[in-house]
């Protein structure tokens, strides 16, 4: 039976929360908020737990805790669950340091239970389709990619958690530049960081509001500009993969991202105008429900993940 329990009862908590089929049994959900946390309950018809530790013992050990709490506290809810027992999907970035994202990765050997870290991302459409392309090296070795993310925050944005230092681990690098730094490593097989710049421009705040970052594959030639932003006025994602006879592109993520397609400009002999093809992704937003099923294809069956581990999120944090 597979069982399931959620820790953190904010936007991120609740996706987690809808993604979840009917084959799950939802032990129920804790935040530190208690009325959040009731309307949660009631949103999705589950128990709600008075402490983490007590959902940790619900769930019990086989069973899946997904911890969805702020960055500052997530590797301590998520080594209080590995430590019973529990598979573990995380959420980006898994911790705010280099040790204690160290100390899961040894927590999950050690019990011998699955640690993720929720990068979903990785099973948008667009991303899968391009992911297909590059595997299957018909356009040869990747030689640059180009990637951007960013919006513009919210009136008050520089006095939410996310501006905190301390309860964030950092700004606008950790917030939607990791997820970038995840992509582009899980193309290239590993990121060396040549340069980074961490500028605070607009937001008064404790940390940067736009990260620039270059750096270059563990192996082979390639190499990686990307740039996330708070203070890109009009929410954008774009994510380009020069190939050596192909550009992969993709544009948007839906909502107020703009329609998430993917592009493939096919180089043709004499190196004229490429062959130009698009496809465009229905709006709904299915990465969530995708990266669930993954996880409990790692947990059940020990299936190669899609998805991002600990050690891939490990490797993020290093860079």
């Amino acid at each position: 039976m597979k069982r399931a329990g959620v820790i953190g009862c904010g936007l991120i908590g609740r996706k987690r929360l809808a993604a979840f089929d009917h084959s799950v049994t939802l032990c129920g959900v804790f935040d530190v908020d208690d009325a959040r946390a009731r309307d949660c309950g009631e949103l999705f018809d589950v128990t709600v737990f008075s402490s983490a530790s007590e959902l940790i013992e619900e769930v019990g050990p086989g069973g899946l805790v997904v911890v969805a709490v702020p960055n500052g506290a997530l590797s301590d809810v998520a080594a209080q669950a590995l430590q019973a027992g529990c598979h573990v999907i995380v959420e980006k970035p898994g911790s705010t340091t280099v040790e204690q994202m160290q100390s899961l990765v040894h927590l999950s050997e050690a019990h011998k239970v699955v640690l993720r870290v929720g990068y979903n991302h990785r099973f948008h459409p667009a991303i899968r389709r391009l992911r297909q392309h590059f595997t299957s090296g018909r356009f040869g070795e990747i030689q640059l990619i180009r990637a951007r993310y960013g919006h513009g925050g919210r009136e008050g944005y520089e006095k939410e958690w996310r501006a905190n230092a301390q309860l964030s681990g950092g700004g606008e690098l950790v917030d939607q530049g990791s997820h970038l730094l995840d992509l582009c490593a899980m193309m290239l097989g590993g990121l060396v960081l040549d340069y980074v710049s961490l500028p605070t421009l607009y937001w008064h705040m404790q940390v940067e509001d736009n990260a620039l970052v270059a750096a270059h594959a563990r192996t082979g030639s390639a190499v990686v500009w990307a740039h996330a932003s708070w203070t890109e006025w009009k929410n954008l994602f774009s994510l380009e993969v020069f190939c050596k006879t192909a550009k992969l592109e993709v544009s948007g993520l839906g909502g107020s991202y703009g329609p998430e397609s993917f592009t493939l400009f096919e180089m043709e002999s004499g190196l004229g105008i490429p062959k130009q093809t698009t496809e465009t992704f229905v709006p709904a937003d299915d990465s969530w429900s995708l990266e669930i099923d993954d996880v409990w294809q790692h947990i059940l069956s020990g299936a190669q993940p899609e998805g991002s581990t600990g050690h891939d999120a490990l490797h993020v944090l290093q860079l």
